[in-house]
């Protein structure tokens, strides 16, 4: 019979299955880097859920507030619209007036000037009186008048557009009253569209 001597043989196995040492080091630096991450995600995955419950918390004690603000934002910008909407047709009648006046020519008086509206639209009535010796010179104080409404001083806005559209002579009719003074009494009436 043969004997064969195995037990060698497993001792090289033996040597050869062993693990190095710097493997294991390896191994266990890499085991405690992913652990150590692992407890940092953590860690801040808790600061961050904690954060958004103060968070939430805040928001709901400040949503009547904000709501307060966005109703107040509300109605400002509505008394804006409203101003905005005020201003849009709003020039300073005493100017205009003063203007008015100053582009008078002799011999005419107004006796009435209002603002009314017409067909969703503001219209300047303006209605006078003119002294005169002819029909013709009747009409060359109301060309005067006209041309004069349309002169940038009250015709205009301070900005340059137009205050008014188009001006319209209604009447020019003659009275009775002046004839023994030797003048003749014209009735006029003049409209314009405000703009």
């Amino acid at each position: 019979m043969i004997r064969v001597n195995l037990l060698p043989q497993l001792e090289k196995q033996k040597r050869a299955t062993q693990v190095p040492p710097f493997f294991l080091w390896a191994l266990l630096a890499a085991i405690a880097i992913v652990a150590c991450t692992y407890f940092f995600q953590q860690f801040r995955v808790t600061t961050a859920k904690r954060d958004i419950k103060r968070m939430e918390k805040e928001l709901k004690e400040m949503s009547p507030k904000v709501a307060a603000y966005q109703q107040q934002l509300k109605d400002l910008e509505q008394k804006k619209q409203a101003q905005d909407e005020l201003t849009r047709y709003k020039f300073l009648w005493s100017k205009k007036l003063n203007a008015l006046s100053n582009l008078l020519p002799d011999n005419m008086k107004f006796q009435q000037i209002r603002v009314e509206n017409k067909e969703s639209e503001k219209v300047l009535h303006i209605e006078g009186v003119s002294y005169c010796r002819s029909g013709e010179e009747r009409t060359e104080q109301i060309g005067k008048l006209i041309t004069a409404l349309k002169t940038p001083d009250f015709y205009n806005k301070p900005s340059g557009e137009p205050n008014f559209g188009e001006i319209k002579l209604l009447k020019a009719t003659s009275t009775e009253e002046g004839k023994d003074m030797g003048l003749q009494v014209f009735d006029f009436a003049i409209e314009m569209v405000i703009l």
